[in-house]
């Protein structure tokens, strides 16, 4: 592992002199001692020129080839990059040389110096869908530019003077040169971290394509400084050509390797598959056995929900016979891994809850489904008999804490929406523990089956009560919110008194209530309708003791 960090760091040094050091230190060096020497070469140039556009054009098309994933998603700035230099490139040798040529190779330093910077910039997950929306507008861009810089030269800015380069040519050539500088680093980075060759092509690849840019305004068409700088540019397209037959002998590779382990596998599944029918042909017949002679409910039925096979349980839990079943649609929908209670009504009118889970099979060889049903009737009826006891109170046979507040959630809900005042009323039985240590358990619990009876006496059927503690009862009363307070109060403590005077019991009932009133409007909820509600039982109970305490006075 430390030779390769070694190796790594030694391939990235000898990158950074060859690439970038020295053609600074052989432009000093022409400047110096050929700084007189010109050639003219327009065929030549325009050799060099089309070649670097074709090599552009290539790898843009391998890029594009290639699956995009979030960790090589920098290939579309490339791939746009070189398109772009590709199609300015492409004008720029096909026109004699001259201002329109120098403007072409100047905005094709920075616009592919922009489009290789943008690899810092995440690449939105559209375009790594859909990357071909980028490379259009590129295309477009660029090619609109070509045909406009073309067509109407006489907009273009000047580029050259009796053969050197004005201001304009040097700053867009220099600008391309550091932008190509500043994805160099990127690549710099990823290198240290991936350490892949591809990577440190990239570096070589955008420091030649920088100091090109860089070393433009020290140059003047045709002198030496000026072919330095081309051949920098040659070289940076011919990794690109040595890049493309790279990535095209590894395609090549990869499809022969896809190839052969896909013949073998086909090989492998053929004779998998041979032996795989072999044993579902035996498995179906052991199958058919088992699910015949099954206690359960079998019942086969096809992807077109047409059944093919009932075992004898079957017929007998729906009461049918095999040609009422076979060839006929299937009653009740069917879905694989899927458990739910269905509802059948047998020939004498009676009804059962059947419970029927389906899973896939292979049927006769091909998809089925296998629905097992069971009489669960019995079931069903324990399940709501228990349900109901989870929300009643054994004593009293009201609604216990749970069942009250869950019932009377639902109806605050509906209050709200058909704008209903609702009373609250909270119910203490006094002296509870009073009747317990005096006269037994057995007739505190009698004191609590009268106070629930007078209750119901007092109260609609519509109403919810509920025993929500030991001696606290609470009532919803849906209708009595149109009447007075006071008269349910009255009303109550009448009841009270009757029973009184007519139970024969050792004891007297009393009872302190306190009452909320709900308003739709407001968003209050039953915990705290009943707390306001409780809080009021305690002011009457509290005043009671005041006038009994003065009374004994």
């Amino acid at each position: 592992m430390a030779n390769k960090g070694k190796n790594s760091s030694l391939g990235l040094i000898i990158t950074v002199i060859a690439s970038g050091l020295f053609p600074v230190a052989l432009s000093i060096f022409a400047n110096r001692y050929f700084s007189n020497w010109f050639w003219i070469g327009e065929s030549f140039h325009a050799f060099i020129e089309g070649v670097g556009a074709f090599s552009a054009i290539m790898l843009t098309i391998l890029f594009l080839m290639s699956k995009l994933e979030k960790r090589t998603a920098y290939q579309l700035w490339l791939a746009c990059a070189l398109l772009a230099m590709g199609i300015l490139d492409g004008f720029h040798a096909s026109v004699p040389p001259g201002e329109i040529s120098i403007w072409l190779r100047s905005t094709s330093t920075l616009f592919g110096g922009f489009l290789f910077a943008l690899v810092w910039v995440p690449v939105r997950p559209v375009f790594i869908r859909s990357p071909e929306i980028l490379i259009w507008v590129v295309l477009i861009i660029a090619s609109v530019f070509d045909g406009y810089s073309v067509w109407f030269p006489d907009s273009l800015p000047i580029m050259a003077v009796n053969g050197d380069f004005t201001f304009t040519a040097k700053v867009l050539n220099f600008a391309g040169g550091i932008l190509f500088l500043i994805s160099s680093a990127y690549f710099v980075i990823r290198y240290q971290s991936t350490k892949k060759v591809d990577d440190l092509l990239f570096v070589n690849l955008c420091l030649l394509f920088g100091m090109a840019g860089l070393l433009f305004h020290v140059s003047a068409t045709w002198n030496a400084g000026w072919w330095i700088w081309h051949f920098l540019r040659l070289t940076a397209y011919l990794y690109i050509l040595g890049y493309v037959f790279t990535l095209y002998q590894r395609r090549k590779q990869a499809l022969q390797r896809a190839h052969d382990e896909l013949e073998i596998r086909v090989k492998e599944r053929t004779d998998a598959l041979l032996k795989t029918n072999q044993r579902l042909q035996a498995s179906e017949l052991r199958l058919r056995r088992i699910i015949t002679s099954n206690t359960d409910s079998i019942i086969i039925i096809n992807e077109n929900g047409i059944v093919t096979f009932v075992n004898p349980a079957a017929k007998a839990l729906f009461d049918r016979q095999s040609e009422e079943f076979i060839g006929h649609k299937f009653d009740f929908p069917v879905a694989s891994d899927h458990s739910s209670e269905i509802e059948i009504i047998k020939k004498n009118g009676k009804k059962a809850t059947v419970e029927m889970r389906v899973a896939k099979i292979e049927w006769g060889g091909k998809t089925a489904h296998i629905a097992s049903c069971r009489d669960v009737s019995e079931l069903v009826k324990l399940r709501e008999r228990l349900k109901a006891m989870s929300l009643i109170d054994e004593l009293t046979q009201l609604y216990n804490r749970r069942g009250f507040f869950e019932l009377a959630k639902q109806q605050l809900k509906i209050a709200q929406r058909t704008k209903n005042v609702i009373l609250l009323i909270f119910v203490d039985l006094d002296d509870m523990k009073l009747i317990n240590d005096s006269y037994g358990h057995k007739s505190g619990d009698l004191a609590l089956i009268d106070t629930a009876d007078i209750l119901r006496e007092t109260f609609r059927k519509s109403d919810i009560i509920g025993r929500i503690g030991g001696d606290e009862f609470a009532v919803l009363a849906i209708e009595a919110a149109k009447g007075n307070i006071s008269t349910i109060n009255s009303r109550l403590q009448e009841r009270v008194k009757d029973h009184n005077a007519t139970n024969g019991r050792s004891y007297e009932l009393s009872m302190s209530i306190g009452i909320a009133r709900y308003y739709p409007q407001s968003e209050i909820t039953i915990e705290d309708l009943v707390k306001q509600a409780d809080e009021q039982m305690y002011l009457q109970k509290r005043k009671k003791k005041q006038i009994h305490s003065q009374n004994i006075v």
